[in-house]
Protein backbone atom coordinates (compact mmCIF):
# COMPACT_ATOMS: atom_id res chain seq x y z
CA UNK A 1 0.00 0.00 0.00
CA UNK A 2 2.90 2.39 0.69
CA UNK A 3 4.00 2.32 -2.94
CA UNK A 4 0.50 3.33 -4.01
CA UNK A 5 0.45 6.29 -1.60
CA UNK A 6 3.92 7.36 -2.73
CA UNK A 7 2.83 7.15 -6.38
CA UNK A 8 -0.25 9.25 -5.58
CA UNK A 9 1.86 11.91 -3.84
CA UNK A 10 4.33 12.01 -6.72
CA UNK A 11 1.51 12.26 -9.24
CA UNK A 12 -0.07 15.15 -7.33
CA UNK A 13 3.27 16.98 -7.07
CA UNK A 14 3.93 16.42 -10.77
CA UNK A 15 0.55 17.82 -11.76
CA UNK A 16 0.83 20.71 -9.29
CA UNK A 17 4.12 21.86 -10.81
CA UNK A 18 3.75 20.78 -14.43
CA UNK A 19 3.34 24.24 -15.98
CA UNK A 20 5.87 26.08 -13.84
CA UNK A 21 9.01 25.33 -15.92
CA UNK A 22 7.44 26.98 -18.97
CA UNK A 23 6.20 30.13 -17.17
CA UNK A 24 8.48 33.15 -16.81
CA UNK A 25 8.99 33.95 -13.13
CA UNK A 26 7.77 30.55 -11.94
CA UNK A 27 9.97 27.92 -10.31
CA UNK A 28 9.88 24.47 -8.85
CA UNK A 29 12.23 23.43 -6.09
CA UNK A 30 12.31 19.68 -5.48
CA UNK A 31 14.57 18.92 -2.55
CA UNK A 32 13.67 15.25 -2.38
CA UNK A 33 11.68 15.64 0.81
CA UNK A 34 9.49 18.46 -0.51
CA UNK A 35 8.22 20.08 -3.70
CA UNK A 36 7.91 23.87 -3.59
CA UNK A 37 6.04 25.18 -6.65
CA UNK A 38 5.94 28.96 -6.95
CA UNK A 39 4.05 30.32 -9.95
CA UNK A 40 5.30 33.87 -9.43
CA UNK A 41 1.67 34.94 -9.00
CA UNK A 42 0.00 36.20 -5.83
CA UNK A 43 -2.71 33.57 -6.11
CA UNK A 44 -2.88 30.26 -4.28
CA UNK A 45 -4.11 28.30 -7.31
CA UNK A 46 -0.62 27.55 -8.61
CA UNK A 47 1.55 28.14 -5.53
CA UNK A 48 1.95 24.89 -3.68
CA UNK A 49 4.03 23.12 -1.12
CA UNK A 50 3.52 19.40 -1.51
CA UNK A 51 5.00 15.93 -1.20
CA UNK A 52 6.51 16.74 2.17
CA UNK A 53 8.40 13.75 3.52
CA UNK A 54 9.95 15.08 6.67
CA UNK A 55 11.23 12.90 9.46
CA UNK A 56 10.23 13.49 13.06
CA UNK A 57 13.73 14.82 13.68
CA UNK A 58 13.75 17.22 10.69
CA UNK A 59 10.12 18.36 10.55
CA UNK A 60 10.34 21.53 12.66
CA UNK A 61 13.54 22.72 10.95
CA UNK A 62 12.23 21.92 7.46
CA UNK A 63 8.93 23.69 8.14
CA UNK A 64 10.87 26.76 9.29
CA UNK A 65 12.89 26.62 6.06
CA UNK A 66 9.73 26.35 3.94
CA UNK A 67 8.21 29.30 5.78
CA UNK A 68 11.36 31.31 5.08
CA UNK A 69 11.24 30.37 1.37
CA UNK A 70 7.58 31.33 1.15
CA UNK A 71 8.20 34.55 3.04
CA UNK A 72 11.04 35.45 0.68
CA UNK A 73 8.65 35.44 -2.29
CA UNK A 74 5.89 37.18 -0.29
CA UNK A 75 2.89 35.20 -1.47
CA UNK A 76 -0.13 36.39 0.52
CA UNK A 77 -1.61 32.93 1.04
CA UNK A 78 1.58 31.44 2.51
CA UNK A 79 1.52 32.36 6.16
CA UNK A 80 3.24 30.47 8.95
CA UNK A 81 0.01 29.93 10.86
CA UNK A 82 -1.06 27.44 8.17
CA UNK A 83 2.08 25.38 8.65
CA UNK A 84 2.30 25.57 12.41
CA UNK A 85 -1.43 25.16 12.78
CA UNK A 86 -1.14 21.66 11.32
CA UNK A 87 2.02 20.80 13.25
CA UNK A 88 0.83 21.98 16.64
CA UNK A 89 -1.47 19.01 17.00
CA UNK A 90 1.41 16.53 16.61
Amino acid sequence: MNHILEAMESNCASHASHLHPSVAGARVLDSGDLVFADSGLADDTFNLVCRARFTDASARTRVDEVIAMAGAVNRPEWRHRHFYGTLSST
